[in-house]
């Protein structure tokens, strides 16, 4: 419903056993600090396809048992370094269908347990070599449709659990295997 502009409030204090949330096709342009408050369950958050440009650092902060993150088809120029820094379930980030130009190298380095990460269809020119440092059990990436110009052949080591890694229709694709 494109009439809706805001995330509804004290959903957690209503609805505090949901397991999954999903909030998608509106005119949500913001996620504050506390809208996502008092989900101590939520396993899924799918909040794609709405306006979000912004996003509180501090937004899923409460959410120590999320596993999956959509955030895909929205507005987002940016995230900021530790807005997934409390999410220690998290498998699966999808940030697809974007504007991000820039990601911080720690951005992920909190999520132990991250598999599977989207990032196609953005704006990103490089992918920094630490940026899944510590992301040990990642299995499938997806940078594909970026403007990607090259990149590190470190940036994967010690990724033993990677089985799929989509470079599509980036600059970078020579690079990488010269």
């Amino acid at each position: 419903n494109k009439n809706v502009q805001h995330l509804p409030q004290n959903i957690g204090k209503v609805f505090p056993n949901l397991v999954e949330i999903s909030i998608s096709n509106t005119s949500i342009q913001h996620i504050p600090q506390n809208a996502l408050e008092n989900l101590p369950k939520l396993k899924s958050l799918n909040l794609m396809t709405n306006e979000i440009a912004l996003v509180d650092p501090s937004a899923f902060d409460e959410l120590h048992s999320l596993e999956s993150l959509d955030l895909s088809d929205n507005n987002l120029h940016e995230v900021h370094p530790k807005i997934f820094s409390k999410l220690p379930s998290l498998k699966a980030l999808y940030i697809m269908n974007n504007k991000l130009r820039h990601l911080d190298p720690q951005i992920f380095e909190n999520l132990p347990e991250l598999r599977n990460v989207s990032l196609e269809n953005n704006e990103l020119p490089e992918i920094d070599r630490k940026l899944f440092g510590k992301n040990y059990e990642l299995q499938n990436v997806w940078l594909n449709r970026n403007k990607i110009n090259a990149i590190d052949p470190t940036t994967f080591d010690g990724k033993r659990s990677l089985e799929y890694v989509d470079f599509r229709d980036n600059e970078c694709i020579n690079t990488f295997f010269e």
